[in-house]
């Protein structure tokens, strides 16, 4: 086999199996074994070669192996490796967004048709007391639910990070695109000093890929503990819907 590598992980529900067969005097075919069923034989008459296949595949564990044989039915068969697949959503998607008691960093993953507090939070509403976001130019603002408190922030803004408070734990679903009307993901705008960041994707990113300037610290903030904890850049990715302070240089 000579791709995919085992123990792969995919986002794509489209697939390509590449294989090749030697024989010193002649093949006779080469086959593709997908989730222990033969999938698909091609007939050959040559010494050497290299087959793709490609299937489209549902989510979850598959696994595959090549087969071939010889003009004198001789059989050899590669060992059997595993991909696991989640195809990412890019339209009419959906996620669910987990809120405990107290203290939540969160950021929205999905495009929405409309921005505005009041409509992502309208099934929740009852269980938040207050949001806030930070940068470095407006500094903090803060949205209150009780409408007789004044508020400095109306929108939630992609792929910016926000501090909800909540009084009973909730469930906030996020419905939308993953791309923008122009098929672009929304631009992530940053000043020099902390920012507050979200991973706007429904699968975990290297934080260089998120943050495409340089920076000197990344932080989370682990509902558990209702504390801050430094990400470690080099071994650990960033989550969707997870929101995180960056100091800019």
């Amino acid at each position: 086999i000579n791709s995919p590598q085992d123990n792969l992980f995919i986002t794509s529900s489209q697939v390509s199996f590449n294989c090749t067969a030697t024989d010193n005097v002649r093949l006779s075919n080469i086959s593709l074994v997908l989730d222990s069923q033969l999938d698909s034989t091609i007939s050959l008459n040559t010494q050497t070669a290299t087959q793709t296949f490609t299937r489209t595949l549902g989510d979850g564990i598959h696994t595959f192996a090549c087969e071939a044989y010889d003009n004198s039915s001789n059989k050899a068969a590669s060992q059997t490796r595993t991909i696991t697949l989640q195809a990412i959503c890019t339209t009419n998607c959906e996620t669910n967004i987990s809120l405990v008691q107290g203290v939540n960093l969160i950021s929205l993953p999905l495009v929405q048709q409309n921005y505005s507090i009041d409509s992502v939070i309208q099934s929740i509403k009852p269980y938040i007391d207050t949001i806030y976001t930070y940068d470095p130019i407006t500094l903090w603002k803060v949205y209150h639910t009780d409408s007789q408190i004044p508020s400095t922030l109306s929108i939630l803004e992609p792929r910016k990070g926000f501090f909800i408070i909540a009084s009973s734990p909730s469930t906030l679903r996020v419905r939308g695109n993953l791309y923008d009307s122009n098929n672009n993901i929304p631009p992530l705008v940053l000043s020099p000093g902390w920012n507050l960041v979200g991973v706007h994707n429904l699968s975990d990113m290297n934080p260089d890929d998120v943050i495409k300037v340089p920076y000197l610290s990344l932080w989370d903030f682990q509902t558990g503990l209702q504390a801050y904890r430094r990400v470690n850049t080099t071994l650990e990715r960033l989550l969707p819907s997870k929101g995180y302070w960056v100091y800019i240089q």
